[in-house]
């Protein structure tokens, strides 16, 4: 009995080593089978290590390499460090059911080429990218015969550490690279029932860092999901670069060119694409650190006018359908910076003439409850911003997003807006630029079914203009036609205190072409001119108060205050004059002051003494216009803080003082 026993234990070891040898055999036998199909087909491919388990069904290839057998560089080869399945193979056995759990590609490098003929892996044919057919593929009519189908599962299919080179064969510098830390979906079902997959995903691009998690039917028809998005250092260049590898991109990169920008963003979003994609954004939050536009394409040596915005913008929900129509739910916009540089085109070339406008809305808060469109209702927002160093802007009202011209109803209030940067605006209206003017506004606004009604209540201290127009005949020539020389006219609207208040009503369509911002004034500045002259007012009082504060200010013997070259700090000195300033215009409550700033030629620099030498007259540039407008907040900031009510206090225009003995300083007038 010993025997056999004996002998049947030694046929379970030969088993057992024969089953072992096969199953080892099987590491190095399929990679030769695999590279021996491949060859016939004309690529080659190689394996650092094999490990197969058909037990458990599961397969382990590392190192492994792809190419064309012509390949030449490793662009051209796609190198993947590990690659890892898992197959049930009782399910596969009795149910013809494919359960694969986990699925990983882990480190694949891969070059991806846009030639003309598409996108390619470098190095292998086009047909190997090729899709199937429509014919191959079986329509919605079409059944798959249930002896014939076998339905798939994967589990915890993951990618990592994929990299992936996109190069443009037209372009040397056409590159882009795609790095995928992580992308993982937890369940993928079969083709006929398409059931959601849960999703993480963590994408590179350049220095945009993606990350992604939620629900997606990717097999369902219309493709659907439900996720959490969230995009760090969004960067305009990026998505510019990203753009050229895309078809027909012309217009899409002529829109993009001038928008430069960066920006993090997260969002919630439910989506479904197909012939009529629709998307539902749910608690958007886009935090822009910086951004600009450029208003005109030119070379960046001449760009001349920008529009830039930093700030958060968050949105309850955004949602839209297939035919365009969408609704935005509460939309605001949070500590937001809006500015406008644009250079000035200066009748007159003097150092006098500012260099640049610069327009700048700071600690901005915008909020509206709903938009919609192309359905009409009424959305009520509110604004409230500072403009400038010392101004404010309030505005509140509502509006129809899908018609503006059906129904608007605005209120909007302004204190204390210098008129200075709005110089080139003026010009194009009134043949001047803008040397001084402090303005305040009390407007509302009203459109009902294109027809326009506003009462503007305006309020002007110190306003002085520069650079008169001339016509083609060398005659002083005015846009707006009054009857009379614009100074004259200004003259006959200011009072006692050199302030001109005016009301000025408009009304009239929308559609109108000949409705338009100078008709406006010009009606309304005649009607106020033919008042003065008719009371007898404004020349007389005016003539009266200006010959007052000169015997005012010559009293006072108000001198500027100086500064050093590239300073702003107040003497002693200064600071004595500013407080005699001040006590005066204590006393003296209807009274504004004009504060002018002159730059210097060493303003430039960090002290030094003007260039002597230089053969053309210097000009006013931007680091001489900052200082000096910085020194003019000082002085302005020290008199708010002493009480003086900030509308009497009229900031000028800088201008350059090229005189051997110019000092910097802020000079006063009344």
């Amino acid at each position: 009995m010993i025997k056999p026993l004996k002998w049947l234990s030694y046929f379970f070891v030969a088993v057992i080593i024969i089953v072992g040898l096969l199953l080892a055999s099987l590491s190095w036998t399929v990679p030769a089978l695999v590279d021996q199909f491949l060859q016939e087909k004309g690529y080659a491919i190689d394996f650092q290590k094999v490990r197969i388990n058909p037990f458990r069904g599961s397969a382990t290839f590392s190192g492994v390499t792809l190419s064309n057998k012509q390949a030449t560089e490793l662009s051209q080869q796609i190198r993947l460090r590990r690659f890892s399945t898992k197959i049930q193979p009782l399910a596969l056995l009795l149910d013809r059911h494919v359960v694969i759990d986990p699925l990983t590609l882990d480190g694949l490098d891969l070059t991806v080429h846009k030639t003309a003929q598409g996108f390619r892996v470098g190095g292998f044919p086009h047909e190997l990218l090729q899709a199937s057919t429509e014919e191959d593929s079986p329509t919605q009519d079409q059944e798959v015969s249930s002896d014939q189908a076998v339905s798939f599962r994967v589990e915890n299919l993951s990618l990592t550490n994929i990299n992936i080179s996109i190069q443009d064969k037209a372009r040397p510098d056409g590159q882009m690279d795609l790095k995928i830390g992580v992308f993982s979906i937890n369940d993928i079902d079969s083709l006929s029932k398409a059931q959601n997959s849960r999703v993480k995903a963590e994408l590179e691009l350049d220095d945009i860092a993606l990350s992604a998690h939620g629900d997606v039917a990717p097999l369902a028809q219309p493709l659907t999901a439900d996720l959490s998005v969230a995009l760090n250092q969004l960067d305009s260049q990026t998505v510019f670069n990203a753009v050229k590898f895309l078809p027909d991109n012309e217009a899409l990169l002529a829109a993009l060119e001038p928008l430069l920008y960066k920006a993090d963003l997260s969002s919630d979003i439910q989506l479904a694409l197909n012939d009529e994609p629709s998307f539902t954004i749910n608690n958007f939050e886009l935090d822009i650190a910086e951004s600009a536009y450029w208003l005109k394409d030119e070379s960046p040596a001449t760009k001349a006018q920008k529009l830039d915005f930093a700030g958060r913008i968050s949105a309850e929900k955004l949602s839209s359908n297939g035919s365009a129509a969408y609704v935005i739910n509460k939309l605001q916009i949070d500590d937001g910076n809006i500015g406008f540089t644009g250079n000035a085109e200066a009748s007159e070339k003097t150092s006098s003439e500012v260099a640049q406008a610069d327009i700048t809305l700071s600690n901005l808060q915008f909020e509206v409850d709903q938009a919609s469109h192309p359905d009409v209702s009424t959305s009520l927002f509110k604004l409230n911003s500072e403009v400038g160093q010392f101004g404010k802007l309030d505005a509140s009202g509502s509006v129809t997003a899908a018609d503006f011209g059906q129904s608007t109803q605005v209120t909007l209030k302004g204190e204390q807006l210098d008129l200075v940067p709005l110089s080139n605006t003026v010009r194009q209206i009134l043949d001047r630029g803008i040397k001084s003017g402090l303005l305040s506004i009390d407007s509302e606004v009203s459109i009902e079914s294109r027809q326009l009604t506003a009462s503007n209540a305006l309020r002007i201290d110190q306003l002085k203009l520069s650079g008169v127009g001339k016509t083609a005949e060398g005659e002083s020539s005015d846009a707006l036609k009054l009857g009379m020389p614009l100074n004259t006219a200004l003259s006959l609207l200011k009072d006692k205190n050199d302030r001109i208040e005016l009301d000025l009503p408009v009304s009239g369509s929308i559609d109108n072409p000949e409705f338009g911002l100078a008709s406006v004034i010009q009606v309304a500045l005649a009607k106020s001119i033919t008042s003065a002259v008719t009371t007898k007012v404004g020349p007389l009082l005016a003539l009266s108060a200006l010959s007052k504060a000169r015997d005012l200010g010559d009293a006072l013997k108000l001198k500027p205050v100086v500064f050093e070259a590239g300073s702003t700090a107040i003497s002693d000195e200064g600071s004595e004059r500013i407080a005699k300033l001040a006590a005066f215009l204590e006393q003296r409550q209807a009274v504004s002051i004009t504060v002018c700033p002159y730059a210097v030629v060493a303003d430039a620099s960090t002290g030094g003494a003007a260039n002597a030498e230089a053969k053309e007259k210097p000009t006013l540039n931007s680091a001489q216009k900052a200082i000096s407008e910085q020194r003019l907040d000082v002085i302005k900031s020290t008199l708010l803080a002493k009480g003086i009510d900030g509308q009497r206090i009229v900031p000028c225009a800088t201008e350059l003082d090229t005189g051997p003995e110019a000092k910097p300083r802020v000079s006063f007038s009344f």
